[in-house]
């Protein structure tokens, strides 16, 4: 199994005990996803905070809809997941590579990859701390946006040749529109 670990989250002690047992709990498995608490360092605008707990609540509810349904997600989903909140089967990461290029969304190129490979178990408990700072890809600069903005186009395409459903582009442009208000 493996975890790709993000310095600034913070892992409750049961994180990795519970997510190796649910994805050996069916071979179908590629991952598993627990939730997360939001932090949100003192830098950041009132307004970024709100932003962000309205993409937050709108993330939390829909994985809420598909723990539900089904207990896991497919791969057209993989922008709803933070990797570091995932531990992946490791005989399935072989040959799948970040790709480096991109300035953005390398970590839901990477996800949909593995999770090609079998769905993402969801574990519906706050097992992680997410923190957010200003310094992070999630507050970019004014410049930066037209590369974000570019960069979040060709995800999009990528999902539609993937054959990812309407309904997950929709929600994907919602998240995207969302992400590039500008941060006061």
């Amino acid at each position: 199994m493996t975890n790709l670990l993000r310095l600034s989250d913070f892992y409750h002690p049961n994180f990795l005990q519970e997510s190796i047992k649910k994805i050996k709990s069916n071979t179908g498995l590629s991952s598993s996803v627990v939730l997360s608490n939001k932090i949100y360092s003192a830098d950041i605008s009132i307004a970024s905070k709100v932003r962000m707990s309205f993409l937050n609540m709108l993330k939390d509810v829909l994985l809420l809809i598909f723990f539900i349904k089904s207990g896991s997600l497919t791969s057209e989903w993989s922008y709803l997941l933070q990797l570091s909140h995932q531990v992946y089967k490791k005989k399935l990461l072989d040959g799948i590579l970040f790709d480096e290029s991109k300035p953005f969304c390398e970590d839901w190129y990477f996800a949909s990859k593995v999770m090609s490979k079998g769905r993402c178990s969801i574990i519906y408990k706050h097992l992680t701390n997410h923190r957010y700072s200003t310094s992070s890809n999630t507050f970019v600069d004014p410049e930066r946006i037209k590369i974000k903005s570019k960069t979040y186009r060709d995800f999009y395409n990528y999902m539609k040749n993937s054959h990812s459903s309407l309904f997950s582009r929709l929600v994907f442009n919602i998240y995207f529109g969302t992400q590039l208000i500008k941060n006061v």
